[in-house]
């Protein structure tokens, strides 16, 4: 059974807290606000990601805007 070393969850919760600290909350919420908006219409979401993540944003704000817009994945019904 894999095990995470210790400490891993408070060394990443710290990387977390610094990076929000340090961004620009205005640019992440638009940039977050425009990938919410391609992923509403036909546009390739695939630059606007990388704004997003160019922009601070965390790997759970962008997967959040896409639960939101696409919802999750259920596997199809076998039966």
């Amino acid at each position: 059974v894999f095990r995470y070393p210790q400490g891993v969850a408070e060394r990443q919760n710290q990387r977390l807290e610094r990076l929000r600290a340090t961004r620009d909350d205005q640019k992440v919420a638009a940039t977050l606000a425009a990938l919410e908006d391609a992923c509403q219409g036909s546009d390739n979401i695939l630059p606007l990601a990388v704004d997003c993540a160019d922009a601070g944003c965390s790997e759970g704000e962008m997967f959040n805007v896409f639960k939101k817009a696409f919802g999750l994945w259920k596997p199809p019904a076998l039966w």
